[in-house]
């Protein structure tokens, strides 16, 4: 007989702590992030590693990545 089908768990809820009095909260529910590979938030904990590049808006409202320099 063929094996059973895999059946994805849920993901865990993720809920929003930030309030107006602490805008900067971290979001409750978020344990792992990777960014190029490289773990950003490990156990719910930033990890201090800054393995991406800020997105910058520029004046006609296009994104740009890191970069300083005016189109």
């Amino acid at each position: 007989p063929p094996p059973p089908p895999l059946l994805p768990s849920p993901p865990p809820p993720v809920r929003d702590e930030a309030t107006f009095e602490n805008p900067r909260q971290a979001a409750a529910g978020i344990h792992h992030v990777f960014v190029n590979g490289t773990p950003a938030i490990d156990g719910g904990q930033p990890t201090g590693t800054r393995a991406g590049r800020a997105l910058r808006r520029s004046p006609d409202g296009r994104t740009r990545a890191g970069s300083t320099e005016t189109a």
